[in-house]
């Protein structure tokens, strides 16, 4: 019965020491002279080393003295060691520990079921929890829950953290799907190839059959954490082109109208991640910012009327030839004849003007291809307009005396890359 009394004294005085004095005097048994915690003793107990050995031991904590209290020696000044140490609180044994469950299996134990909820949250705020248009969650049902410390060893955070993360390898049943590959098992799992094979050298999915069960090595995270995001963003929308046929212009030539422009849209996008990649995506509404410009392109059908001979524009007296004169250039040939006479192609080609041109009056000037061009100038009217194709001998335009001029005539002007030359080499 005493000895009872002063265990259960002793369980209690335990549970609240503050410091441990150990009485060294010659001859004398060591001794621990034990004060309570939470309020002054009456009264010292003297309990023997062995004694406090023996009362954890009751209590189910296997004792090692030098690696459970580590004691650190102060001589006092009556001549007794004050040692220090682990609190008993610390010595004690664990009632309980906290298990992680994923999907009811086991992952894991801890002492310190806050970090271990921490850890699972900084999880998912690495995979946007804390973004304002993200919502995040684990795929797997996730479960904390207490479970006798008898017989299990806690992990720590770092362990539970790389297991959860996939830097731990781990063994996972697997079953053959139909289409299954080397790099399409790898790719399931998160893993490149090429680390997949180094742990499963023997694995080759074509030696199974379909829904056979097998076991993979993989690091592979034990949770998935599913990320659906909602985001905005712009595109530009291309172009359309249409092509319209004109005779205006030559078979095989091309020329832009209408210059297109790309129109843009906003749209906003659902993106569902598993573990950071992406699976499935949705368009939740658009709406166009700008619309695109259509860009007209006309396309020629005009057989080329350029022949690469040359006829007289107009039929009348020579009044001035190509060369000097009045201590200037004179660029062309004057042909002289009666107001309105006709005027026509010297050769099949294109209208690229047909307006007023300052000194040269009224006048018309006709594209030949290959940088070549005939000028018709100081005509009454015209008979053609710009961008009009035109063969030879066709009448376009009308003798006159517009612009600088001293009387009713034919300006003929024939220029080559944009200077003039002598008209007379390419007429009859």
């Amino acid at each position: 019965m005493e000895q009872t009394r002063r265990t259960g004294k002793a369980r209690g005085i335990l549970c609240g020491i503050l410091s441990l004095i150990l009485v060294l005097t010659l001859g004398m048994m060591p001794a621990l002279a034990v004060e309570t915690a939470e309020e002054p003793a009456e009264e010292t107990v003297e309990v023997s080393v062995e004694q406090l050995k023996e009362t954890l031991l009751a209590m189910g904590e296997e004792l090692d003295m030098a690696s459970r209290i580590g004691l650190s020696e102060t001589e006092t000044d009556n001549g007794t060691v004050a040692l220090g140490f682990t609190p008993v609180k610390e010595l004690l044994p664990l009632d309980e520990y906290s298990v992680l469950k994923v999907d009811g299996e086991i992952i894991g134990a801890t002492d310190d079921r806050k970090a271990l909820e921490l850890e699972l949250c900084v999880i998912l705020a690495e995979h946007g929890m804390l973004e304002s248009n993200t919502t995040t969650q684990f795929v797997e049902k996730i479960e904390i829950v207490e479970v006798p410390a008898s017989g299990v060893t806690p992990m720590s955070m770092e362990e539970f953290r790389d297991i959860l993360t996939g830097k731990t390898q781990r063994t996972v049943p697997y079953f053959i799907h139909e289409g299954d590959t080397l790099l399409s098992v790898a790719e399931s799992f998160g893993m490149e190839a090429e680390a997949f094979q180094e742990i499963n050298p023997d694995f080759d999915p074509d030696q199974f059959e379909l829904g056979e069960k097998t076991e993979l090595e993989v690091f592979s995270p034990v949770v998935t954490v599913k990320t659906i995001r909602v985001d905005t963003f712009e595109e530009e929308i291309d172009f359309d082109t249409v092509y319209e046929d004109t005779d205006r212009m030559y078979l095989g030539t091309e020329k832009i109208a209408t210059e297109g422009e790309n129109g843009k849209y906003e749209f906003q996008v659902e993106i569902t991640e598993m573990n950071g990649k992406e699976s499935a995506r949705r368009i939740l509404h658009s709406k166009v910012l700008k619309t695109p410009v259509i860009q007209r392109v006309l396309r020629g059908t005009q057989k080329s009327p350029v022949t690469g001979s040359y006829v007289m524009p107009f039929n009348g007296m020579m009044s001035s030839d190509y060369g000097s004169r009045w201590g200037g250039m004179h660029t062309g040939v004057d042909f002289a004849g009666p107001e309105g006479s006709p005027i026509v192609a010297s050769d099949g080609g294109q209208v690229v003007y047909a307006d007023w041109k300052g000194t040269y009056g009224n006048c018309v000037i006709i594209d030949h291809g290959n940088g070549l061009e005939t000028y018709y100038a100081h005509c009454s009217s015209l008979n053609v307009t710009e961008g009009q194709i035109v063969k030879q001998g066709e009448v376009i335009a009308y003798v006159g005396s517009t612009g600088r001029s001293t009387g009713p005539h034919c300006h003929y002007e024939v220029r080559v890359d944009g200077k003039p030359v002598n008209p007379w080499p390419y007429l009859p």
